[in-house]
């Protein structure tokens, strides 16, 4: 199925308001990805109305706060609350390096370098190179 189907079928389906998280997450996944926002912010929401723990949604919702390209999107204290949410549920890697952002936007260094160097120390091999260039520009943003 190519993206154009697949994306008019999520937007069929997103309209017609049903209670599927599983639908509504993809829709706000899918969504990131073509960097439509907006829509990618009201599927999460919608995820987070139905089930306030989900901890993939609350951390997707607070990357997209913390580190959205578009200042429309940014919204240095809802990324913190919801990031901090999301760790107190897992302090998965992927979960501590957003928190470690949204710690960045706020100013509240100490917080980041400590999330992101666990960070960096529970993630996988595989990812290894990615936390620690995290770590490493977070450790130069706060001795600026």
């Amino acid at each position: 199925m190519n993206k154009y189907i697949a994306h008019k079928i999520l937007k069929q389906e997103f309209r017609t308001g049903h209670d599927n998280i599983k639908l509504y997450g993809m829709i706000g996944d899918y969504s990131y990805n073509l960097k439509e926002f907006d829509n990618a912010k009201i599927a999460w929401q919608n995820v987070l109305k139905i089930d306030p723990d989900n901890v993939h949604t609350l951390n997707n919702l607070a990357w997209l706060f913390a580190t959205c390209e578009d200042s429309l999107f940014q919204d240095k204290l809802k990324a913190y609350t919801l990031s901090k949410r999301a760790l107190k549920i897992s302090r998965a890697s992927y979960i501590l390096d957003t928190y470690a952002e949204a710690c960045l936007i706020n100013n509240y260094c100490e917080k980041a370098l400590y999330a992101s160097k666990e960070a960096l120390n529970k993630s996988p091999q595989e990812r290894k190179e990615y936390y620690q260039n995290q770590y490493q520009k977070i450790k130069k943003r706060c001795e600026d």
